[in-house]
């Protein structure tokens, strides 16, 4: 990876934007994020020969605008189609091989210490974003994981099933 400069006010107005936009959804019904209470993205590998496409699916649609988004589609509602769409909305980069965890608090970052050295840039801003980094050790790694399940567990399970046929699983 070259010199990696994340823009870092940018990402934080476009993080701040989604979850004031998920926010918004719980107390206006759930009818968007499906009383999601977080959000995890994984973003695999990319591999030189793709014998499949990557499909890192989040299908998301809300109305991206903000004060300082003076673009002529700003105010057109953005549809993420998969997962390197949010990472590259949000950084400005890809980052494969990294797991992303939204909740309404926190946004959590598991990669690997190279990635991690760029992505500490986006530390220190309104929302809180923590990185964490995996390495060859099982047993570490292990500990992130279940880190990851507990941010996950502390956010809330929604106990609705989901009735939007989008958010379905089809066989």
């Amino acid at each position: 990876m070259a010199d990696i400069k994340i823009d870092t006010k940018t990402f934080q107005e476009r993080l701040s934007h989604f979850i004031a936009a998920w926010k918004a959804d719980k107390r206006s019904g759930d009818a968007l994020f499906a009383g999601a209470s977080s959000i995890v993205i994984l973003m695999g590998k990319v591999d030189q020969e793709q014998e499949f496409h990557k499909n890192n699916a989040m299908h998301v649609r809300f109305p991206l605008s903000s004060s300082t988004d003076t673009s002529r589609d700003a105010h057109k509602p953005f549809v993420f189609k998969t997962a390197d769409d949010l990472q590259f909305w949000l950084l400005g980069y890809e980052f494969p091989g990294t797991l992303m965890l939204f909740t309404l608090d926190t946004l959590y970052i598991l990669t690997t210490q190279k990635k991690a050295k760029y992505l500490d840039q986006i530390k220190g801003g309104r929302f809180p974003v923590e990185v964490l980094v995996r390495g060859k050790d099982n047993a570490e790694n292990e500990k992130l994981f279940i880190k990851i399940t507990d941010a996950i567990k502390a956010a809330g399970v929604s106990h609705e099933p989901c009735r939007d046929a989008a958010f379905r699983f089809k066989r």
